[in-house]
């Protein structure tokens, strides 16, 4: 299955991550303490979404299905739910 996109959906998504970028430096800039750690987890969210949509899309031209982006997703998930508990308050 191939999805065929056209020039103006991908100019339309280059815009949208440049400008999210942008907000989100003027938001949270680069300083110290709690403002610093929300820019980083937006940041990795960021590079989170890029990732699990390209690679995603990747896993299903490659298998012709859902179903190991979905054994995948659970997996992270699960991952992130014990990372997430055993973070420190």
């Amino acid at each position: 299955m191939v999805v065929k996109t056209n020039n103006a959906n991908k100019e339309i998504s280059i815009t949208s991550v440049i400008l999210f970028g942008l907000v989100a430096c003027i938001l949270y800039g680069v300083g110290t303490g709690i403002r610093s750690d929300i820019g980083i987890l937006f940041f990795c969210h960021q590079i989170g979404a890029f990732l699990s949509a390209y690679l995603g899309g990747a896993l299903l031209e490659a298998t012709g299905g859902y179903h190991t982006v979905w054994l995948i997703d659970v997996a992270l998930c699960a991952f992130a739910s014990i990372m997430s508990y055993l973070t420190r308050k």
